[in-house]
């Protein structure tokens, strides 16, 4: 997938995809590209959310697995978000320039 601000995502085969606040979300892990992201990093900077219960949380795993289902080839196994367990995500990839 490739990501511009001004363009949006397009998808694995280079098609685009229609999102909500998603480009937000995943500028976010662009710019962290490669390093792990916390589910409670991305609350607070995607949703301003600063106190969050566990159950807060989950509106992230949502995001990631809407996130995937539109850019990954095969969701089920992602080659660009990797869940690290317990903590959040992780970016992967060559970046695209």
């Amino acid at each position: 997938f490739f990501f511009q601000a001004e363009d949006g995502i397009r998808d694995w085969s280079g098609t685009g995809v229609q999102t909500c606040a998603l480009p937000i979300f995943l500028l976010f892990l662009c710019k962290h590209r490669g390093k792990v992201v916390s589910r409670k990093q991305l609350l607070g900077h995607v949703w301003k959310y600063h106190h969050t219960l566990e159950n807060d949380t989950r509106t992230v795993d949502a995001h990631i697995s809407n996130l995937r289902d539109k850019i990954e080839a095969n969701p089920k196994q992602p080659q660009y978000i990797v869940t690290i367990r317990n903590f959040g995500y992780k970016l992967i990839g060559p970046a695209m320039h």
